[in-house]
């Protein structure tokens, strides 16, 4: 099909460009970006789809693995990027160690939640190829 071999080009050639200009050095997702970085890096998630989409986002580190595997730091750096927001669920400050891990680790989940729906979406919807 001739859209999947266009997909394909462009993927491509997308890599390319991010090779050459950044040197082997793109942002990565789960540290903090600036507000044109981060308005930079959402443009252009809109502006590829596809396999492109996911080689611009895996130029990032935003892949699925770095979902699955991201420290809650990361996540929470990356939800920033993608203007995602965040409630913070900190547990009083009297809470028991357990009780703190657990709620870091429901944060952690939520948190993940939000960033797979994004990057899912992004894997389906955009404008041009």
């Amino acid at each position: 099909d001739n859209r999947v071999a266009a997909a394909k080009k462009t993927a491509a050639e997308l890599k390319k460009k991010i090779t050459k200009a950044s040197k082997g050095r793109f942002l990565h997702i789960g540290e903090p970006w600036s507000a044109e970085q981060r308005k930079n890096f959402v443009r252009g998630t809109t502006f590829y789809r596809g396999e492109a989409r996911e080689v611009y986002c895996a130029a990032a580190g935003f892949t699925k693995e770095f979902i699955e595997s991201g420290s809650l730091r990361e996540l929470l750096h990356a939800c920033a990027n993608l203007s995602i927001d965040t409630a913070p669920t900190t547990p009083p400050h009297n809470a028991s160690h357990a009780a703190a891990e657990k709620a870091r680790a429901e944060q952690k989940k939520t948190v993940r939640r939000m960033l797979w729906l994004f990057w899912c979406w992004n894997s389906r919807a955009g404008a041009k190829a």
